[in-house]
């Protein structure tokens, strides 16, 4: 099928071509593809999801990975990396690990949700753990870099990992917005 767009309460995404593979359950997201759940976003060249039994169980983001967050109305938690591997458990998001390149910035609260400061970070492999489709934990695996900013001290174009694009004016809101 070309020029993608499926909606679903909990999941949304969109791409230029999109194959369905019956016999595996595998569904491939070919040419832009972004996938949208709750407030996170999901883009890499092509991306693979497989499913067991009507739930995600694996996602492949193969090649110029970016998962972004909305911390607040203007501030965005990013990973990047080459490749990314996301496991999940009844459709929600419990692990990402993240393939050669890794970098993140990661805006850091509280208990209170105050903020602490601002987590940059690089590493060749990262794996991320989510909590309620939150990030509750980063392990930097291979040559391990990261730095605590206060915040106020980066600049306004340090806060984007390169390669950052937020598409939410191509996400389907409603069942309708597909058609």
């Amino acid at each position: 099928y070309n020029k993608v767009r499926y909606y679903k309460s909990d999941l949304q995404g969109v791409c230029d071509s999109l194959v369905y593979l019956i016999a595996d359950s595998v569904l491939t997201m070919y040419k832009d593809p972004v996938i949208w759940s709750d407030s996170n976003q999901l883009i890499a060249d092509t991306i693979i999801i497989i499913i067991t039994k009507n739930e995600i169980k694996q996602l492949y983001l193969q090649n110029a990975a970016f998962i972004t967050s909305i911390d607040d109305s203007a501030r965005y938690n990013q990973v990047k990396g080459k490749n990314m591997v996301g496991y999940f458990e009844k459709n929600d998001l419990k692990r990402l690990d993240v393939f050669s390149n890794g970098q993140s910035l990661y805006y850091l609260r509280d208990d209170k949700l105050a903020l602490i400061g601002i987590n940059k970070s690089e590493s060749d492999d990262i794996i991320i753990y989510f909590e309620e489709n939150n990030i509750s934990r980063i392990k930097l695996l291979t040559n391990p870099k990261a730095i605590l900013y206060p915040d106020g001290e980066l600049e306004e174009k340090e806060l984007l990992l390169k390669g950052f694009k937020w598409e939410e004016e191509k996400r389907p809101q409603h069942k309708n917005d597909i058609f």
